[in-house]
């Protein structure tokens, strides 16, 4: 490793105090974030519970990973390593200057009676390992680490560092990757991670030092913020560069549960040789990661300024910016095209070689595609299978507007600010009309406003925006935290033409305000999501996940939820989400003699929709919360199941939902080994309230559960019911037991009218 990556140095300022407890590994960040095809390349990624991490996989090819190492945090160490550390500190200074070494502190000097204490030696860490490469600038740096006692801002939830060597081919695809850590408490979650084509560097401190080089573009920075850092990348560009500056924060680590906004909000901003200001920017229209596109005005060394908008800082403030003269995409139009025909797109933006593009339609590859510029992201696009049109101006008045032949889509686009499409469609009585606009979750900046007018110019349903949401819980895209597209359903009354109005509620337009009007008859449908998107489990467990509905035009049905990919042996219990409910917790049942390894399941649920199946596959998501409140499930590439070890095999006596009576109690019994009864404490888990779990009352074959429910329960109420097994000692559970060792399988509720006297 180079000792210019000299970022390492401040890499564990805020690693503080002990690990915070979980029973799940949370990987926090990987920095760098990225790395240049045909290299070699380590990174770190800090987390909690992580292991100690012994794999690592990256998704998609050409990349190969190993574990280097495993680290505590810096703020762990003890006096004694303290003053080691500031002993050889000491000691590399004395060397750059050529002065003599100091004293050993106490820490490595004999007992009193003479003889020598336990060696003392310093912390295992990757930037303990770097300090006798220091320079003496460098070495400045670490000294006032060192000086600091407490972090400025805590983040027990980075306490643990792992090293990570990656070997990317030079054939490894370009774009984003997820990486998982694997190690003894199981697979973290993903974090995002960018294979590119141009140069790295990583920001290294001192980055004000004008004596250093400038870099050469096009090349990628990468580099993290500290408490109140302010990064200064120094760059040689030359007069009518149409130069782009990208970067990625917020896209690297969608959300920050402990952060307001809940990200990472990064400011950039490009200086002179004079220090006079050239751009800056702190997003990109409703994108929260900014981008500077300009032309450079004169030959010169520039300045690039990188922090956070408020000044905050933290390990998991990683960054990752392109500099050059680098293809970026600002609009294009249509956002999509028809399944299985050609679809060329218009483009507008800085560096393209071309005005137009092909995109892939081909069926079979799902309706939100990507289109990947290597090292600027790229942008989405939809492939329907309904008829396609674009919209042709002037069409801002009902006589002018282009009628519609439902089912249809319609690519239109708001030109300039204040204008308006309208659509003219025929409606029948009785015919319920679903209505939709996707432009947000495709990248566009338009904030859409959809209004439905009847024949005497009344007004009959409109909308602005439309989110689904489950308490605090956003179901809809994962990365979008303004639900600016609109949705309604329409109900005509009478037969005739209804008129559909298109605007932007900020009266805002331009070339990049693009959308694409769905409109259809009433299709009832959903959507799946489950998480997290990698479960830890062992042969006889039986595991808990979540699977979430998302219901379409008042689909309010049961949905059966089925398993696939898995060896014989493996099911579900509570593979039902009960009619008119958001979700359902269940467990996934391993069998005893499951072999070990890691498993690619497929989900999906099938419901009986106006009398035919429909099914659709589960998408694997992670359930992120956002700045102490709201939560957000994101899409992961891949759902994956790790098997280790063995569990207690436990299997209830059954089938079918366990009906109780309001205020009443039910007996569940279950077949296990016969001493494991009293060695289990049972606790309900996210339970309805007054939902209360018996101790378990041993049987010949296994043990039984009386489960009582409270009276408010409403008759004929669904839920699973799942029941955590802590370790117990003497019935009870053990004081110091912060984990379940196993649930049982999931049990579903069903609520009867309460007993009467």
């Amino acid at each position: 490793m180079k000792r210019r990556v000299i970022s390492l140095l401040l890499l564990s300022a805020s690693l503080a105090g002990a690990q915070s407890v979980s029973w799940e590994p949370a990987a926090g960040f990987v920095y760098p974030a990225g790395a240049r095809v045909g290299t070699t390349t380590r990174v770190l990624v800090g987390g909690r519970a992580l292991g100690p991490v012994r794999e690592v996989r990256v998704s998609g090819a050409g990349v190969e990973a190993r574990v280097i190492g495993n680290y505590r945090s810096l703020r762990q160490m003890s006096g004694d390593q303290r003053a080691v550390l500031r002993y050889l500190t000491a000691c590399r200074r004395a060397e750059l200057l050529d002065e003599d070494p100091p004293p050993k502190p106490d820490a490595l000097k004999p007992g009193e009676d003479g003889k020598p204490k336990p060696e003392a030696k310093p912390p295992s860490h990757p930037l303990v390992e770097l300090l006798p490469t220091l320079s003496l600038a460098e070495l400045r740096h670490w000294e006032e680490f060192l000086k600091r006692g407490d972090p400025l801002q805590p983040a027990r939830h980075l306490a643990e560092t792992v090293r990570v060597e990656l070997v990317v081919a030079p054939d490894a695809p370009p774009g984003p990757r997820e990486l998982r850590l694997l190690g003894n408490n199981g697979l973290s979650n993903p974090l995002r991670f960018q294979i590119g084509t141009l140069p790295e560097h990583r920001e290294f401190e001192p980055n004000e030092d004008p004596q250093r080089p400038p870099l050469d573009l096009p090349c990628v920075v990468n580099g993290q913020i500290q408490p109140g850092d302010v990064d200064r990348i120094r760059f040689r560009a030359a007069r009518g560069q149409s130069l782009v500056v990208h970067g990625a924060a917020r896209s690297l680590i969608p959300y920050l549960a402990d952060a307001v906004p809940g990200w990472f909000q990064l400011v950039l901003a490009v200086h002179d040789e004079n220090g006079r200001e050239i751009d800056h920017a702190d997003h990109f229209r409703h994108d929260p990661d900014p981008v500077l596109a300009f032309e450079v005005p004169e030959d010169g060394i520039y300045t690039l300024e990188i922090r956070d908008s408020i000044h905050r800082g933290r390990d998991d403030f990683v960054y990752r910016i392109a500099l050059g003269e680098l293809p970026l995409v600002g609009s294009r139009f249509p956002l999509g095209g028809r399944v299985g025909e050609p679809l060329e797109v218009a483009l507008r933006g800085w560096n393209l070689g071309s005005p137009t593009l092909v995109l892939d339609t081909r069926p079979g590859a799902g309706a939100i595609r990507s289109f990947t510029l290597p090292d600027t992201g790229g942008f989405l696009y939809a492939v329907d299978d309904l008829p396609e049109t674009v919209e042709g101006e002037p069409n801002d008045e009902p006589g002018s507007a282009p009628t519609l032949t439902v089912p249809a889509v319609a690519n239109g686009r708001i030109d300039t600010p204040g204008d308006h499409d309208m659509y003219r469609i025929e409606a029948r009585a009785g015919s319920p009309l679903a209505i939709e606009v996707v432009a947000r979750r495709l990248g566009s900046p338009l904030d859409a406003v959809v209004h439905v007018a009847a024949a005497d110019g009344r007004v009959i349903a409109w909308n602005d925006d439309h989110m689904t949401k489950a308490g605090h819980l956003h179901l809809d895209k994962g990365l979008v935290t303004h639900h600016a597209d609109p949705r309604l359903l329409v109900e005509p009354t009478t037969d005739g033409p209804l008129w559909i109005r298109v605007a932007d509620t900020r009266h805002a337009g331009g070339p990049a305000y693009a959308y694409r009007l769905k409109v259809i008859a009433r299709r009832p449908d959903f959507e799946l999501r489950l998480s997290p998107s990698a479960l830890h489990t062992a042969a006889g467990r039986h595991t808990p996940f979540a699977v979430h509905a998302l219901r379409r035009h008042g689909f309010e049905g049961e949905i059966r939820l089925e398993l696939s990919g898995l060896p014989e042996g493996f099911g579900l219990s509570g593979a039902v989400i009960p009619a008119g409910a958001d979700g359902v917790r269940l467990t996934l049942d391993v069998p005893p003699k499951a072999r070990a390894g890691l498993l690619r399941p497929k989900l999906v649920g099938t419901a009986n929709i106006d009398g035919r199946p429909v099914t659709r596959a589960a998408v694997p998501t992670d359930d992120r919360m956002q700045a102490f409140l709201w939560r957000h499930l994101v899409e992961a590439d891949e759902w994956l199941v790790q098997v280790r070890g063995k569990g207690p095999a436990i299997t209830r006596v059954g089938r079918g939902p366990v009906e109780i009576p309001a205020g009443g109690s039910a007996v569940v019994r279950f077949k296990s080994w016969k001493d494991l009864a009293p060695r289990i404490s049972p606790e309900p888990s996210a339970a309805p309230a007054g939902l209360t779990v018996s101790r378990p009352r041993a049987t010949k074959d296994g043990f039984t559960l009386e489960i009582h429910a409270p009276p408010d329960l409403a008759p004929g109420e669904r839920f699973n019911l799942i029941v955590d097994l802590y370790p117990a000692q003497n019935g009870k559970r053990r004081g110091n037991a912060k984990f379940p060792d196993n649930s049982l399988p999931a049990l579903p509720i069903l609520i009867n009218p309460a007993r009467t006297p």
